[in-house]
Formats: C-alpha cells, sequence, structure tokens
C-alpha cells in the first residue's frame, strides 16, 4: 500500500478499538507519526501495532497486557530499532518539495499570462501589466527555494507534533499556534524581497507552461521516489 491507502486503512480499522484502546493507540500514533522515523515506515509500524492491540481486544486482554502502561515507552524503544532518515532522503525531501514549488510558480505564471494576453484582445493593457506577463522575477525563484527549506526544517523540528494533534483533533490553541509560526515565517520572507533590487528574466507565458509541463512530470517522478 502506498503511505495514503495505509493512513486511510488505518483510520478505518482504528474506529473498531474500544474507547480505552483508542487513546492509548492514539497516544502512539502521535508520537510515531512526529518522529524522525520515515513517513511509509512509521505508518507500516503503526498498522502492525494497531493488529495487534484489535487481535489482543478480541481475545479479552488490555493494552496494558499488551504495550505496557505507558505507550510513549514502547514507540520510544520500538523507533530506537528503526533506521532514521538519511541524509539522501532529507535532500530528496528538500529539493522535489522546491522543485514542486518553482513548477506550480512556473504554472501560475503561464495561467495568469495566458488569461490576461486572452482578456487584452477587448481590454486595453497597462505597460505594467504587460511587463508582468512577459518576465519572471529571478529573485523568486531563490526566495521560494529558501522559503521552502525553512517551512520544512520549521515543520519537522518545531510544528510536527502540532500538524499531527492537528489532523487528528482541530483545536482553536493548535490553530493559533500553527498560524503565528507561518505567519512570521512570511514576514521574513516578505522583509527580504522588499530589500532586494528586482531582477527580471524575459519569459512569456508559453515559455512558463512548458517548464511547467515538464516540472509536473518530473515532480511526478520525484514523489515516487521520497521515502
Amino acid at each position: 500500500m502506498t503511505v495514503q491507502e495505509m493512513i486511510e486503512w488505518n483510520n478505518a480499522r482504528r474506529k473498531t478499538l474500544s474507547d480505552e484502546g483508542l487513546s492509548y493507540y492514539e497516544e502512539m500514533l502521535v508520537y510515531i507519526r512526529s518522529s524522525w522515523v520515515p513517513e511509509k515506515q512509521g505508518e507500516e509500524l503503526l498498522l502492525e501495532i494497531l493488529e495487534h492491540l484489535i487481535e489482543a481486544e478480541g481475545e479479552g486482554r488490555s493494552v496494558d497486557e499488551v504495550f505496557g502502561d505507558h505507550p510513549e515507552v514502547f514507540c520510544k524503544e520500538t523507533i530506537a530499532a528503526l533506521p532514521k532518515r538519511s541524509l539522501g532522503s532529507w535532500v530528496m525531501l528538500i529539493g522535489t518539495t522546491i522543485w514542486t514549488s518553482l513548477t506550480w510558480m512556473l504554472g501560475i505564471h503561464a495561467g495568469l499570462g495566458i488569461l490576461i494576453m486572452i482578456v487584452g484582445q477587448w481590454v486595453s493593457l497597462s505597460p505594467n501589466i504587460k511587463n508582468a506577463i512577459s518576465n519572471i522575477n529571478a529573485w523568486s525563484f531563490i526566495e521560494i527555494a529558501f522559503l521552502v527549506f525553512i517551512s520544512i526544517v520549521i515543520i519537522f523540528m518545531v510544528l510536527k507534533k502540532e500538524i499531527v494533534l492537528l489532523e487528528m483533533e482541530s483545536s482553536v490553541k493548535n490553530k493559533i499556534k500553527f498560524s503565528g509560526i507561518l505567519l512570521m515565517v512570511w514576514l521574513l520572507f516578505y522583509s527580504v524581497h522588499q530589500m532586494l533590487p528586482p531582477v527580471t528574466i524575459p519569459m512569456s507565458p508559453w515559455i512558463s507552461g512548458a517548464l511547467f509541463i515538464l516540472g509536473w512530470l518530473g515532480q511526478r517522478w520525484l514523489w515516487g521516489r521520497v521515502e
């Protein structure tokens, strides 16, 4: 199964647990999904634990009998035996995310540019608009790459547990914390952008569109190889 298929299967299967079992298991789920274990291996481990737990409850055994009194202790010991993300895996993840972001930036430039060109057949366009659709800011490529890198660092170092909790049960506290950190990153990005001198690259919407198609095909191939 793919990671998404495992997550969907997990969501369906854990509904069969008792309230006690579900509460215990979800503590394990948060711990493992917010750990440094590669996502696929983490989901495989979660499904294995879930099946053991469902089987144990079917036999009338309590969760404490199977995994002990402290779910985090069990998870910590189990995770310690699993391989962590390699440097190559991190490089692949960051590189692929940057590639995807730049691809969609080109796609947006192409889409807006073509739309404006069509509208321009009936409406007179200002020089600024014509310049915007025939050029692209060179700094945007560097800024987006930097922003993606910083976002990944923040997600994995600061927000990963909050994101897992937010996916499971949306709370006002988690939403405020998550939004506040992202806002700080955006303000930093915007401040840097304002200080940089404009450097443009001539690029028509048609070229952006062609590069977007190539980038989209490339991202599909790359994401299939990210751990």
